[in-house]
């Protein structure tokens, strides 16, 4: 059964072309997405920083609930 794998990468933005291309080439590319640089609005902004955090407790409570149920929801993959 293949897997999912989510990976969050640095890389330089003339790089990206090349890079997307070379991974196209090599894997099923389900998702690739260019992050936005968010540091400065997460500084400057307090609205921001709550968004973070309901994001960040609401991904945590999902990996909990999947931990706890792992093996009861199967995928038929």
């Amino acid at each position: 059964m293949k897997r999912l794998v989510n990976i969050t990468i640095e890389i330089d933005p003339e790089e990206i072309p090349t890079f997307e291309s070379w991974l196209r080439g090599q894997l099923k590319v389900i998702s690739l997405q260019i992050l936005p640089d968010t540091k400065k609005m997460y500084e400057e902004d307090k609205t921001f920083q709550k968004l973070v955090k309901l994001e960040k407790d609401a991904k945590k409570a999902k990996a909990i609930f999947i931990n706890d149920h792992n093996g009861k929801y199967t995928n038929k993959d």
